[in-house]
């Protein structure tokens, strides 16, 4: 099977840029390694219960971001 793709430009640019990884952590004065840069977290909402007769506590974490520029990849941290 042949493809042929004349007409396209075999350099062109992508249509999204440039993207490179964000920085090296977010020099959080706690975890400063963690995380890159490159994104902004909009908004968290955390749902959190606690079953005393089990001790298990449950959570579900619900975040919107935007990447701040073209990124070839991300990174988020959570500890449990």
């Amino acid at each position: 099977m042949a493809l042929c793709l004349a007409g396209v430009p075999a350099l062109a640019d992508p249509p999204w840029g440039n993207p490179t990884p964000g920085s090296d952590g977010l020099n959080d004065p706690y975890y400063p390694k963690d995380g890159n840069g490159g994104y902004t977290i909009n908004h968290y909402d955390l749902a959190v219960d606690y079953d005393p007769p089990t001790h298990n506590l449950i959570g579900k974490a619900t975040l919107s971001a935007s990447a701040t520029q073209d990124l070839s990849q991300f990174e988020l941290y959570y500890d449990v």
